[in-house]
């Protein structure tokens, strides 16, 4: 019998297996591994590689039994979120764009002192104070999160950070 810590993962997420029944003489190997992942035999877990969008397989046996099982973890894509920083004008209200990740997400204010209000699409609201919020993603199935910085003044700026940026 094998039982998982997680069926998902965000890229170089940690997946937790336990085995148990049979003999006892366990091994597994990868049937199929195209994130690149790696296996760590002791205790029985699971590396993803930088890849995600793919399957990765994982193939238990019990070499004095003739049984296998197989265990399929989704790699999801990496998760990235535009704005990564963002200054709004006093009212003014911006809309987190998520990209990659499992597509199920949760969204929060974690400053001490918020000065704005996030809804369950994303779009941060400011409720007419100068400061600055910290927004944060989580990723429910992958616990991934990412941060965005919200400050607010009297003019509008974005970062919209990457590696690179296309102008038309």
């Amino acid at each position: 019998d094998v039982e998982t810590s997680a069926t998902s993962a965000a890229p170089f997420g940690f997946v937790r297996f336990d085995v148990s029944g049979g003999t006892g003489a366990y091994e597994m190997n990868f049937t199929a591994a195209p994130s690149g992942g790696d296996l760590l035999s002791n205790p029985f877990s699971y590396l993803a590689g930088p890849t995600g969008g793919v399957i990765d397989t994982i193939q238990f046996s019990d070499s004095g039994c003739r049984d296998t099982v197989d265990v399929d973890i989704q790699v999801y894509p990496t998760l990235r979120m535009t704005p990564q920083r963002v200054t709004l004008p006093l009212g003014g209200c911006v809309s987190l764009q998520i990209e990659g990740g499992s597509g199920a997400f949760d969204f929060s204010v974690v400053s001490n002192r918020p000065i704005g209000q996030i809804d369950e699409q994303g779009i941060y609201t400011n409720g007419g104070e100068q400061g600055r919020d910290i927004l944060r993603v989580v990723d429910r199935q992958t616990g991934e999160s990412l941060e965005s910085i919200v400050t607010v003044g009297r003019e509008a700026h974005f970062s919209l950070g990457g590696d690179n940026l296309y102008l038309p």
